[in-house]
């Protein structure tokens, strides 16, 4: 997914996911429908305060493709399937289990019956459950997912992380029809095969399909909601979900407040948390949300890598410092059919001409590993620190040079008559990263003319959308990418295809095409990981389509009184963290 100013923390792992299955889960009562916050809780409630940083763009689950927005989702929808707190296994949360069939195409999911879909009611101020015109609660179904997953897919929703679930047969065509028709979204092969299995058959066998079934686009959707309120389905009050916490508020560009579900069975599981609420501010300032942690307004804090450095030798600090390697890489990219950047020369110049040491340790403190191509170490056919790939990236002074003789076959000779056009969000360290990269193309193109252009975070995510007109979109701009499972498929196939990816350089479907596809069906891991190899290669060499800067290393500042568990992959989930409420009332002085 693409990350914004809410890193996702995961460790590095080696894995192609395997499915898992957990013990059928606990079952909670249901007598009532309404129910408040709890029934023998504290008068103040267990409350984690946290940072997003900025407004998350969505709350949709459907329309979601960055981390802010992932995350929020995450503590209010559930998915089939997740991932484990201490291990890179996918363990059940919605299914109970699942199996493939011989040939690897289709893949059945038993859910568990015991999940309502809840909202939150302005008018009682409490959480309540849905109910059908029979007053019967209406629990999540396989109904449900076979709708969240055709309304990702159908074109009319502009999901532009809808391509995730392409490996399902039919879902290509409907996605990109000009027209929908009954007919396509009859076709895409997912369905309820009873009120709680629901099958999906797949293209071709993929070995990792449990870890798509755990993300945000293949959650069940609440049709009856989404067709009431349209777009504001989403609003508190509106919005009903079935996570272990519901919306209660939204001050958009200010605050979001969760609550506790009461009827979210999870919370009768062994590893539940305490949380009670979770109450989100939004400070895309550092040094205001510095000062709001040091006061212990917060209870969790990112750490900027410009100040990574000071931070590990205060004493004070680095006993509240956690640092821990990310499944992210931050990359340069090029709109290949946007002068004077539709020329691959220009693009591995420029490309070439960036010191990716110098990056690391000046500007992060050594928070990361200089990046020779696009997946980072821990996915599966990353040819990260491989020699024979992108040396030239990662050997600045071989870089360099080659970097002005190919700007020079290009036509212009130390940067004579380019005019380069740098995008990235208005986020204070990515600013002092494009100068960085700004100062390095004028020093190795002097005659160059390097401009930036700081854009707000909404408006520079609609710009990369390969939908909208090419003038609109940026020429070069900068962002980063995470992990959703640990698979190459993840990385080169579905970021940058032309065909089935997001494609925000707007390439067009080459060699490259050729080998993710393969790749997707080849059930020879040494194959896949050859066929990754080479595709890699052409991301970053042949075509440099992407300038891939660094692979992350994340820092973040917990308070002593938070346990949380750092999943490995996956979202941060609230509902296993806990707070002790003593100690954090004593540190407000309450």
């Amino acid at each position: 997914m693409s990350t914004r100013n809410s890193p996702l923390i995961v460790l590095i792992a080696i894995l192609l996911v395997a499915a898992c299955v957990a013990p059928p889960p606990a079952v909670v009562e249901q007598a009532q429908n309404t129910a408040s916050i709890s029934s023998d809780e504290p008068t103040e409630p267990v409350t984690l305060n946290l940072n997003l940083g900025s407004e998350p763009l969505t709350a949709d689950p459907g329309l979601a493709i960055d981390g802010t927005s992932a995350e929020l989702i995450e503590q209010m929808f559930a998915g089939l399937t997740d991932y484990a707190t201490d291990s890179t296994a996918v363990v059940p949360e919605l299914a109970t289990d699942w199996s493939v069939s011989d040939d690897g195409h289709t893949w059945t999911y038993h859910m568990r019956d015991d999940v309502p879909w809840v909202r939150w009611d302005p008018e009682t101020q409490s959480v309540v459950q849905e109910t059908d015109i029979s007053g019967n609660v209406r629990m999540v179904n396989a109904h449900d997912v076979v709708y969240g997953v055709k309304r990702t897919l159908d074109p009319r929703t502009s999901s532009q992380y809808a391509y995730v679930l392409y490996s399902i047969a039919g879902a290509v065509d409907l996605n990109t029809a000009e027209a929908v028709t009954q007919e396509l979204l009859d076709g895409v092969a997912v369905h309820a095969s009873d009120d709680f299995t629901v099958e999906f058959t797949l293209e071709s066998p993929a070995a990792y399909f449990p870890s798509i079934a755990s993300l945000w686009v293949a959650r069940p959707a609440p049709q009856w909601a989404i067709e009431t309120h349209g777009e504001q389905w989403t609003q508190p009050g509106n919005m009903v979900s079935n996570g272990p916490f519901v919306m209660t508020e939204w001050n958009h560009e200010d605050s979001i407040s969760l609550v506790r579900n009461p009827f979210w069975p999870g919370w009768k599981e062994p590893g539940s948390g305490n949380i009670d609420r979770i109450e989100y501010v939004m400070v895309p300032d550092n040094l205001t949300a510095l000062a709001l942690y040091d006061t212990d307004h917060l209870d969790q804090k990112y750490i900027q890598p410009t100040d990574f450095g000071n931070m590990a030798d205060d004493p004070g600090r680095k006993a509240e410092m956690v640092v821990q390697p990310v499944l992210t890489t931050t990359y340069v990219g090029f709109t290949t059919n946007k002068p004077p950047v539709n020329d691959p020369l220009v693009r591995k110049a420029l490309s070439a001409a960036i010191d990716r040491q110098s990056i690391v340790n000046d500007l992060r403190s050594g928070m990361g590993i200089p990046a020779n191509a696009f997946a980072p170490p821990g996915i599966f056919g990353s040819v990260a620190q491989d020699p024979e790939i992108g040396r030239w990236l990662v050997d600045y002074a071989q870089g360099q040079e080659l970097a002005r003789q190919w700007m020079a076959e290009a036509g212009y000779p130390n940067g004579k008559g380019l005019v380069i056009e740098l995008s990235h969000t208005d986020f204070e360290y990515m600013s002092t990263l494009g100068q960085a990269i700004q100062a390095m193309w004028k020093d190795t193109f002097p005659e160059a003319d390097i401009r930036i252009e700081p854009l707000e975070v909404g408006v520079f995510f609609q710009s990369l959308n390969p939908g909208a007109p090419v003038e609109d979109a940026p020429m070069v701009w900068i962002t980063a990418w995470a992990a959703d499972y640990a698979d190459e498929n993840n990385w080169v196939h579905e970021v940058f295809s032309a065909d089935e990816g997001i494609n925000w350089p707007r390439a067009v479907p080459s060699q490259f095409e050729e080998l993710t596809k393969q790749a997707q069906t080849e059930n020879d891991p040494a194959k896949r990981e050859s066929l990754y190899r080479e595709a890699e290669r052409l991301l970053v060499e042949e075509e440099a389509r992407i300038a891939p800067l660094y692979f992350v290393t994340g820092a973040r500042l917990d308070k002593p009184w938070l346990a949380m568990r750092s999943k490995l992959l996956g979202l941060p989930q609230m509902d296993t963290w806990s707070i002790d409420w003593e100690a954090k009332q004593a540190a407000l002085g309450q």
